[in-house]
C-alpha cells in the first residue's frame, strides 16, 4: 500500500492500483500496489506528509513491525491483550515501544510547548520589565512636581485641576 503523497508524486493522473515496482534494481517489479491510504505525518507536524510505502511485515524484514490498534476504552488497559495475540501470532516477535497515541502527540510536540513556554516567560518578563519602568518614570515626575502641586494646593487649586 502506499499513501496519499506517493501516489500524487509517482503516478499523476492514473490509478496506481496494480503497478509493481522494487525497492532496488534486484527486487524491481516484486512489489505490487494493493491499495492507497491518507497521508500521515511522522517527524515534523508543519511538513507536508512525506510519500511512503507500507509493506507486510512477513514479506520483508527491512524494519521492525509497528502495530496500531484503535481501541473503544482506555488504551493501556489493552497493552495485555495485545500482547498476547502477538504472541500467539509470532511467539519470537519481541514487542517493545508501546505507547499510547496519545503519548506519540505529546512527544512530537514536546518542542512546541517548550517554545510556546519559554516565549510565555519572555513575554511576562518583557511586561514586569516595561510596568517597572512605567512606574518609575511616573514616580520620577510627580516627585519633581511635588512641590509645585503642594503650592497649587495652597493656592486653593483643586487636585483634580493640579
Amino acid at each position: 500500500m502506499i499513501n496519499g503523497a506517493a501516489s500524487r508524486k509517482y503516478f499523476p493522473n492514473e490509478n496506481p492500483i496494480g503497478h509493481r515496482f522494487g525497492s532496488s534494481l534486484e527486487t524491481s517489479g516484486q512489489i505490487e500496489i494493493v491499495g492507497i491510504v491518507g497521508n500521515t505525518k511522522y517527524e515534523n507536524v508543519r511538513d507536508a506528509a512525506p510519500p511512503t510505502m507500507f509493506v507486510p511485515h512477513l514479506q520483508t524484514r527491512m524494519f521492525g513491525p509497528t502495530f496500531t490498534v484503535r481501541t473503544a476504552g482506555d488504551p493501556l488497559a489493552a497493552i495485555g491483550g495485545i500482547r498476547a495475540a502477538v504472541r500467539q501470532i509470532d511467539p519470537t516477535l519481541p514487542i517493545s515501544n508501546v505507547s499510547t497515541q496519545t503519548e506519540q502527540i505529546g512527544q512530537r510536540f514536546l518542542q512546541e510547548r517548550v517554545f510556546a513556554q519559554a516565549y510565555a516567560l519572555f513575554g511576562g518578563l518583557a511586561l514586569l520589565l516595561a510596568a517597572i519602568g512605567l512606574f518609575g518614570l511616573m514616580s520620577y515626575s510627580v516627585a519633581r512636581r511635588t512641590n509645585e502641586i503642594g503650592i497649587r494646593i495652597a493656592w486653593g487649586h483643586r487636585p483634580a485641576t493640579c
